[in-house]
């Protein structure tokens, strides 16, 4: 082969020339994506609406936790086998994974309100007097009001 360009010879099958870098053959078609299923394409909404759920219900501790994990791992795995479908999947994927980590928050934050309220009911089991823990379950349950409120 033999470059245009500069008159070089090139070996064959070269898309450029070694010496000027010119173009000698035009560039091979890229892969051909393929068809997207219409089956995929509802499947993609499936996904979106599970994400939305997840969300919805994702201030409900424990059930939030259930249900965003399993939408996330539905749209994770429908992603990974049909990666040219965008748009309400990806949407759903999103929704999902925000809902798992905000139902984590949640569900943390009833668990400490919970151990704080056992606190402030039993007492610190260590604690030598029953009314020094009450008092201390009591501040903290005042301290966190105050917090979530926005007062402090």
């Amino acid at each position: 082969m033999t470059c245009p360009h500069c008159g070089a010879s090139a070996p064959e099958g070269a898309i450029y020339c070694p010496v000027c870098g010119a173009v000698i053959a035009a560039l091979p078609p890229a892969p051909a994506r393929p068809a997207i299923p219409p089956e995929a394409e509802s499947r993609a909404g499936g996904i979106l609406a599970r994400g939305i759920v997840s969300l919805v219900f994702c201030e409900i501790p424990i059930l939030g936790i259930i249900l965003a994990a399993i939408a996330n791992g539905k749209a994770s795995r429908f992603l990974r086998a049909w990666p040219g479908v965008g748009g309400r999947a990806r949407v759903g994927a999103i929704l999902s994974k925000v809902a798992l980590i905000v139902s984590i928050a949640v569900t943390s934050l009833y668990g400490l309100i919970f151990l704080l309220g056992f606190l402030g009911i039993y007492g610190d089991p260590h604690s030598k007097t029953v009314p020094e823990t009450t008092g201390a379950g009591v501040a903290l349950s005042a301290a966190i009001r105050a917090v979530l409120s926005g007062s402090v």
